[in-house]
């Protein structure tokens, strides 16, 4: 087992599926913003209009954090067997459950904190 280089982040940036797993997961944190978020929270109402924003195009908002998500710790820790690995099927290695928060940080680091 070797730990990722930049070539395997550089794959995991790039994977179609995984693009589209993230979008998902975008879509799942604006919904959430959207319906359950205290309107108290910090930026609320940034976060509500961009979150509008992501429902109606969740695709753009994974495009423009997928880097970001992609050199997350998580997967800096990850050992890949072989490098290639982070090219193949995504669900191997990450669940939805892990990927939630990973997307939520980048979003929130990126795109609503901003």
């Amino acid at each position: 087992m070797a730990a990722p280089q930049y070539s395997d982040f550089a794959n995991l940036a790039q994977n179609a599926s995984f693009l589209q797993r993230v979008a998902v997961a975008c879509l799942k944190k604006a919904q959430y913003i959207i319906g359950t978020e205290v309107p108290t929270t910090p930026l609320h109402k940034k976060r509500y209009f961009t979150s509008q924003d992501i429902i109606t195009s969740p695709g753009s908002f994974a495009s423009r954090i997928m880097w970001a998500v992609a050199y997350d710790p998580f997967f800096q820790g990850l050992s890949v067997t072989p490098p290639a690995s982070f090219a193949a099927d995504t669900t191997t290695f990450v669940t939805d459950v892990q990927l939630q928060p990973i997307v939520e940080t980048a979003l929130d680091n990126n795109i609503f904190n901003v």
